[in-house]
């Protein structure tokens, strides 16, 4: 799967009649049979743009326009003149496409046949990306500029604004196009997404226990809080991931009489009603850090979560039982081979990869202990290690992994532009 996140497009989606999920792959477009996940249609040097609401898929075949019929392959090339080499959307409606036309406007031009509509920015702040939500009746511009980050919403009609939302975090949109959902400091907040009218604010948490017992000399602070979440379909039916955590210490005047630690930490998946606010079913298997996303089937009957490996698992909606997963993984920034040839390893961004090709599995699954902007995989080391260069926020550095803990050994700063002999024995940089 292609999960650059910074890319135009969608990474994936359910066709409306639930039976076939689209991907974008790194080779082109790929479709699959939504319950088992079999591939039954490869469309090699496609860019998947969005799904259509008749069914079929819009796609880049170089710069052309095209809609695919997923299963027959029929193709329908689309002209625009809208500029999809930069930063743009498709309406799944299929009736239009809109683009940036200059610095300060995004331009919303008909594919069937009538004038453009012009939407002028306010001011030079970025704008990170643009979106039709999931019924095509808006067009959403996420927008950064710091403490002005917001999203605006605009009737794809008419261009004309129905509101903006500030929120450092990109809003997730319901399927039907009817309601959105925000994480903020106070939670999960879900409005209305035609008048932004706010319906629940999702908790942040809450404490379960919290005190000393001075006889026993113990304190505790045992609570659960939310970490994160993404819509699969409708609040109704929004994946929320929430951490447990214990912690215990003594009474004391200092940190160090305390003696704070932490006893548990567990996350779990909860699938939940961000109206209500109740929780439908909770499972496990997943992590935060190893979730890129999901979406549900338009039938209400399963929903995808897609994991940064690039795995990507169907469920149940009934009660969350695992219907079916994939065995292919996303490899990326710069795949290595073992000096034996047994293994392939990468990294990227999210984690540290190495796949057993004899085993079939990954042996190797680590997340990077640090925020990053890229990270690549120089080499296979001696001694089961891993040499991969990375790029915090405060500058390039090479770090040194094992490969049987998954951890990070020890690190080198302010290197960069290295490479590995082919023994793994030295670095040039």
């Amino acid at each position: 799967l292609e999960l650059d996140s910074s890319l135009n497009g969608i990474v994936g989606g359910y066709t409306p009649d639930s039976q076939h999920l689209i991907f974008r792959t790194d080779a082109g477009v790929d479709v699959l049979a939504a319950q088992t996940l079999e591939v039954e249609k490869q469309y090699p040097g496609l860019a998947l743009v969005n799904v259509l609401a008749d069914g079929r898929f819009a796609a880049l075949q170089g710069s052309q326009l095209v809609f695919v019929d997923p299963v027959s392959g029929e193709s329908e090339a689309v002209e625009t003149d809208a500029n999809l080499s930069g930063v743009y959307a498709v309406n799944p409606t299929g009736e239009q496409a809109a683009a940036l036309a200059d610095d300060s406007t995004v331009r919303v031009y008909s594919l069937t046949g009538g004038e453009p509509l012009d939407i002028k920015a306010a001011n030079s702040e970025p704008l990170e990306k643009i979106f039709f939500t999931g019924d095509g009746g808006a067009l959403i511009l996420l927008i950064g500029g710091g403490n002005n980050s917001r999203f605006e919403a605009y009737e794809a009609a008419t261009a004309t604004k129905l509101y903006e939302f500030p929120t450092y975090n990109p809003p997730q949109f319901s399927t039907d196009g009817k309601y959105f959902a925000v994480s903020t400091f106070n939670g999960i907040v879900v409005a209305e997404a035609a008048t932004n009218t706010v319906l629940n604010t999702y908790n942040p948490g809450y404490i379960i226990e919290r005190g000393c017992d001075f006889a026993a000399n113990k304190c505790v602070d045992h609570g659960i809080n939310l970490v994160g979440s993404f819509v699969i379909g409708s609040p109704e039916t929004t994946i929320v991931v929430t951490r447990e955590e214990r912690h215990e210490g003594k009474p004391g005047n200092s940190v160090a009489e305390q003696g704070w630690h932490t006893v548990s930490s567990i996350e779990s998946t909860v699938v939940a009603n961000l109206v209500t606010g109740a929780q439908k079913f909770v499972f496990g298997g997943y992590s935060l850090a190893s979730l890129h996303g999901g979406f549900g089937s338009p039938d209400g009957s399963t929903f995808v979560i897609i994991k940064n490996n690039a795995e990507i698992f169907v469920h149940s909606l009934a009660d969350g039982s695992l219907l079916a997963q994939t065995d292919r993984f996303a490899v990326g920034g710069g795949p290595q081979l073992s000096p034996d040839g047994a293994q392939v390893g990468w990294a990227n961004s999210n984690g540290v990869y190495v796949y057993d090709w004899q085993n079939a599995k990954l042996t190797l699954e680590a997340s990077q202990p640090l925020p990053l902007s890229q990270s690549a995989l120089l080499g296979f080391l001696p001694e089961g290690r891993l040499l991969v260069e990375s790029t915090p926020g405060g500058g390039a550095g090479l770090d040194l992994w094992n490969i049987a803990s998954g951890q990070v050994e020890s690190t080198l700063s302010a290197l960069s532009d290295c490479s590995a002999d082919a023994a793994g024995l030295y670095v040039l940089c």
